[in-house]
């Protein structure tokens, strides 16, 4: 055999070699596992996240550069500035006397007194509630949540899901050889990860009019996570 022969025979050699190790190493599949994996991390941001909606200020003078938040929400908790808090008070106790006639009452007066007190030490303390607990300027009252809860419940859902998908997946990558041919399982998983997507995507649809109806108090200023207005 010639040189010429060898060098072409072991280029063959090589080139099957390398075809067998990317055929092992199936690109795309570690592709697709790894964006699950990316997927499983997002449902947990929207879960610790607290600002599923804000109500930004933006300053209009040329002193202040940046916006601030004056309220915010996420799926366990409720937080405000307390001096965002103190405004709608006063709104509220003034539209209470003119309605009645009467001179604001005693708890108004109080919760009114509290916020001052704590707006005086620093005017950027803040405040966090429950979804179920009244806000101060509410008067007792609390606002719509169910489709907080949905939301909260559709979201643990999808990733007790997305979580069983992902070990199901790396399981038959693992074990998946040319004797034991598990592809097909693939399909199910994405089909099964199909219907969580469209899950996902009626349940940003569900809380978006949710809290365009249920919003604590009325603002022109109310941004959702993706930064849409409400």
């Amino acid at each position: 055999m010639s040189a010429k022969d060898n060098m072409n025979a072991e280029a063959s050699q090589e080139k099957k070699q390398l075809i067998v190790q990317i055929d092992w190493v199936r690109p795309t599949k570690i592709c697709a596992i790894f964006d699950l994996f990316l997927g499983i991390i997002c449902y947990l941001i929207s879960l610790l996240s607290g600002s599923w909606v804000i109500e930004r200020y933006q300053f209009e003078d040329e002193e202040h550069d940046q916006d601030i938040k004056r309220y915010w929400i996420g799926l366990w908790e409720q937080c405000y500035r307390v001096t965002r808090a103190k405004q709608l008070l006063k709104f509220g106790c003034q539209q209470m006397s003119s309605s009645d006639g009467s001179q604001v009452s005693s708890d108004c007066s109080k919760e009114l007194q509290r916020l001052t007190e704590l707006s005086e030490t620093d005017e950027n303390v803040e405040e966090c509630k429950g979804l179920d607990e009244p806000l101060p300027w509410a008067h007792g009252t609390t606002f719509g949540s169910s489709h907080f809860l949905v939301t909260k419940f559709v979201v643990i859902l999808c990733l007790l899901v997305a979580m069983l998908c992902f070990v199901v997946a790396l399981f038959i990558y693992c074990k998946n050889t040319k004797h034991s041919n598990l592809t097909h399982v693939y399909k199910l998983v994405g089909v099964v990860l199909f219907v969580v997507f469209a899950l996902n995507l009626f349940t940003i649809v569900y809380f978006g009019i949710g809290f365009t109806n249920n919003a604590p108090y009325s603002s022109v200023d109310w941004y959702f996570w993706t930064g849409y207005r409400a």
